[in-house]
Order: C-alpha cells, then structure tokens, then sequence
C-alpha cells in the first residue's frame, strides 16, 4: 500500500467537485478563496458552473485529479470511486451521511466496501 503524504491532500494541484450545483456549492469558495489550480465540477446536469466547464463524471476530466469533494448521496460514492480510477486521486473528502452512523447494516457494508476500494486504489 502507497501513502500519500498529508501535503498532497492539503495542497492539491487539481481539485474536481462531484455532485455541485449552478450556484457552485464548492466550487464558488475554492475560486473565491484563490485556489490556484484546476477546478472541475462534475454535474451531469450542467455543462458550466461558476463559470468552469463541467464534466459529467471524474472519468470525463481530461488529466489527472489530484482531490475530489464529492456531496452526492451515499448510494452513488461507488460510482464515483470507479471513476477515480486511473486518475492519480490522492485523496477525497466524502460530505455524506447515511454511512456506518445509521446502524443499518446495508449502509455498514457500504462504507465497509468503499473503505476497502480506497485503500486497494492507494486513495
């Protein structure tokens, strides 16, 4: 197993930001905030947002990610972790509820699934 260095996740040269809206939930405070390297938001739905070209997936970005915000439903996080394959993502930061928390035990094998995806995929 690869680590990544804490310097990769909090000084990323490219950010994508899954499952944003028009209005650039996240995406607005990255530009605001003087982010220097790429932004990608990724909305099937919409072809720009904050003024950046969108993409419908991860898998749709020309290049490397090197970050993914992704704010979809739970349900969807492991489409978007196929995705990331292939794409040099070192980390991602999942704003999603629904997980272990619940105690059900469809949503504790989801996220026990998605943690072995990570670490399998060096993310």
């Amino acid at each position: 197993m690869t680590f990544h260095s804490l310097d990769e996740v909090l000084h990323p040269e490219s950010i994508a930001v899954v499952g944003t809206n028009p209005h650039g939930r996240f995406v607005s405070p990255l530009i605001n905030l003087g982010f220097k390297g790429d932004i990608y938001p990724v909305n099937p739905k919409y072809s720009e947002i904050s003024n950046l070209k969108a993409y419908p997936t991860v898998k749709d970005i020309p290049g490397n990610v090197d970050y993914i915000i992704s704010a979809v439903p739970a349900p969807q996080v492991p489409t978007i972790l196929k995705d990331c394959e292939g794409k040099g993502v070192k980390g991602i930061h999942l704003y999603t509820a629904r997980f272990s928390e619940t105690g059900r035990k469809d949503a504790i094998e989801l996220e026990k699934e998605l943690s072995a995806t990570l670490r399998n995929n060096n993310v």
